[in-house]
């Protein structure tokens, strides 16, 4: 029964860090961290919490730092630094930044730019628009791309791969995603 748990070293097998990771995870992010920023917020639970900026706000910040704690602890327990999560930032990791920030700014204007072209979508300025909208926007953009990347292809992918392989990993990985965003709104 030893060798189902530990692998050859005497060290808790992957696909256990996993499950284990992947637990601490969900707990945290459905259950403790909802109940906490709900007492801090007035929360009005007529409305989900994607139309209340406010407790979205208060709700991504420890999400994050969590998420990169819990990687890191989990790496370091393994033997492994920073760099296992992904998080060697130097001038490679912005200039990457750079180019899938470009990359990805290109495509969502190509995207609006091809609505406009099949006219499916019509594009005006509006004088009376708030500024913040688009600062919000931003943020948000910026806050969920660094949540999930570091929680679904930091530890939990890296330990993937290293434990079943890159395509099995990959697959789990979509799979974890898709699940987590089943409730989101507009989701079909």
């Amino acid at each position: 029964m030893r060798n189902f748990f530990l692998n050859g070293e005497g060290r808790v097998r992957g696909i256990w860090m996993m499950l284990v990771y992947a637990v601490i995870s969900v707990t945290f992010f459905r259950v403790l961290l909802p109940l906490v920023v709900y007492k801090l917020v007035a929360f009005d639970e007529s409305k989900s919490i994607y139309q209340q900026p406010l407790l979205q706000c208060l709700f991504m910040w420890p999400a994050l730092g969590f998420t990169i704690f819990l990687g890191h602890a989990f790496a370091k327990s393994q033997g492994h630094s920073w760099e296992y999560m992904g998080l060697r930032i130097n001038k490679v990791w912005f200039r990457r930044l750079a180019v899938g920030f470009a990359l990805g700014s290109a495509v969502g204007v190509a995207t609006m730019a091809a609505y406009w072209a099949l006219g499916l979508a019509k594009f005006e300025w509006n004088p009376n628009a708030v500024y913040g909208s688009v600062v919000w926007g931003v943020y948000w953009c910026l806050m969920v791309g660094l949540f999930e990347e570091s929680d679904y292809r930091g530890y939990f992918f890296r330990k993937g791969m290293d434990s079943i392989g890159l395509w099995p990993a990959i697959v789990l990985q979509a799979a974890l995603f898709a699940a987590a965003h089943a409730a989101n709104p507009g989701h079909s």
